[in-house]
């Protein structure tokens, strides 16, 4: 190996997606400073076949995620923590496939996908990450879109004394645990 560090296919030869949801995903492992990362590029087709998704078709791609993984791609998948004012069925099980494999969603509000026939901007591409990294980047768009219908997406690793010019934004969680009863809680478990 060079001194650039150290790459490897991650997909192994075993992993089978070949099923009629035509979702696409190809990874790498490479070193940073803060370990070994995993890099997963995923595309979920619009279209007929979108409706052949399922939460096991997502969660196959989990299984072969570690603790440091990030997943990136156009997931064609609309949710409301993106700025969407719904969330669609694909939306559905990629947030059930975030709670299921303990993933982290990075997006903010911003519009990465405008299409060119004019129609609705969205944030049709996601950025997932492990929830061990999810302090550790940030995530923003480019501004310009460089002859395609898709903003650049960046995630930056943020050093230890990177942080105090950054936000860094809590990572997202589905459950709002402040505002439950927690002493009713309690006493459901007393006998």
């Amino acid at each position: 190996m060079g001194r650039g560090g150290q790459k490897e296919i991650v997909i192994p030869p075993s992993f089978n997606l070949m099923d009629r949801s035509g979702i696409e995903i190809c990874g790498v492992r490479f070193k940073s400073g803060t370990g070994p990362i995993s890099l997963f590029s995923i595309y979920i087709p619009s279209g007929p076949n979108k409706k052949y998704i399922s939460l096991e078709s997502l969660t196959a791609i989990g299984a072969i995620t570690n603790d440091t993984s990030l997943l990136v791609g156009d997931f064609n998948a609309k949710l409301q923590e993106t700025g969407h004012p719904f969330t669609c069925s694909l939306g559905r099980k990629v947030r059930d496939f975030m709670d299921f494999c303990d993933l982290v969603l990075l997006n903010d509000d911003s519009i990465t996908h405008r299409p060119a026939n004019g129609t609705t901007p969205s944030s049709i591409d996601l950025a997932l990450c492990s929830t061990s990294l999810g302090s550790k980047v940030i995530w923003y768009t480019l501004d310009h879109m460089y002859t395609s219908d898709h903003y650049p997406c960046v995630i930056d690793f943020i050093s230890p004394h990177q942080g105090q010019f950054f936000h860094v934004k809590r990572p997202l969680r589905k459950w709002c645990t402040g505002s439950a009863n927690w002493s009713v809680f309690q006493q459901s478990f007393t006998y």
